[in-house]
C-alpha cells in the first residue's frame, strides 16, 4: 500500500516525506507503538504520518502506510 501511495505523491509531498523516512531509518523506535502486542509503530510529525514495522535489531524497516497532509 505505501508503495502505491508514494507513487501517487507529487514532488513537494515526497520532499516533505523524505526527512521523516530518514528519521525512522536512523532510529526505528522513534515512532509510538499503539498496542503493546502489535509490532506496528506510528510516527506522526509536521503533517506526515507513517505506519511501519521494524525488525528486532532495527536493521530492516517495512513501511506499510504513509500520509502527507
Amino acid at each position: 500500500m505505501a508503495e502505491r501511495q508514494i507513487a501517487e505523491m507529487d514532488a513537494d509531498a515526497l520532499a516533505r516525506l523524505d526527512p521523516h523516512l530518514n528519521a525512522i531509518a536512523l532510529d526505528p523506535k522513534t515512532g509510538v507503538q499503539r498496542q503493546p502486542s502489535s509490532p506496528v509503530r506510528e510516527y506522526a510529525k509536521d503533517g506526515v504520518r507513517i505506519a511501519y514495522v521494524s525488525t528486532v535489531l532495527g536493521t530492516i524497516v517495512l513501511v506499510a502506510y504513509v500520509e502527507v497532509s
